[in-house]
């Protein structure tokens, strides 16, 4: 189960990822959380406070600590997908958020998911539902859109104000191709 908030407060990164392992995140709660808004909170200040102070020290990492954390990273996002009410949009743009933040502090690594361009890039299309004709073309007609096409087309966008940050460092492909499609149809960052 995830640790409260107010286990978590206050620590350091590696202290911080420490009682996030011991928790065993991975595992089911084996009971109902007392307060749901709580657990709900604590979810989110978990995940939250993990980016933030991994971001902070991804530079001084040890090699052996960068597979250790990096591996926390991804059980961290799955777990919360896996046991958490949180949004899972928002747990993927989370994903994207922390990939892009650390790919604009260290130099890419094709062994660490994380800090890999081109995992990154095939994580965003494997995760936009529409192609990008498609998008165009809704984009067209976006005033006759009902809110579940028009949320589709936002997300697609959302989930690219991230990636765009690092998007210099992905490798030719033909990944690379569709998304410079997507590029051409969002030039700017949603407001």
């Amino acid at each position: 189960m995830i640790p409260t908030q107010q286990e978590l407060h206050g620590l350091g990164f590696r202290d911080l990822a420490a009682r996030l392992e011991a928790a065993r995140v991975t595992e089911p709660p084996q009971t109902e959380p007392a307060d749901p808004d709580a657990y709900h909170y604590d979810w989110h200040l978990a995940i939250r406070w993990f980016k933030e102070r991994f971001v902070e020290t991804c530079r001084d990492l040890t090699e052996a600590e960068w597979s250790r954390y990096a591996k926390l990273a991804d059980d961290l996002l799955w777990a919360a997908r896996e046991f958490s009410d949180l949004n899972q949009r928002q747990l993927v743009f989370d994903r994207f958020h922390l990939s892009s933040a650390l790919l604009r502090r260290v130099p890419p690594r094709s062994d660490i998911p994380l800090l890999n361009p081109a995992q990154l890039l095939k994580d965003y299309l494997s995760e936009v539902s529409i192609s990008p004709e498609e998008a165009k073309e809704m984009k067209s007609r976006r005033h006759l859109l009902n809110k579940s096409e028009d949320r589709e087309l936002w997300e697609t966008r959302w989930l690219m104000t991230q990636i765009k940050f690092v998007d210099h460092l992905f490798p030719e492909s033909p990944e690379l191709d569709e998304y410079r499609k997507w590029k051409e149809l969002w030039p700017e960052p949603p407001s």
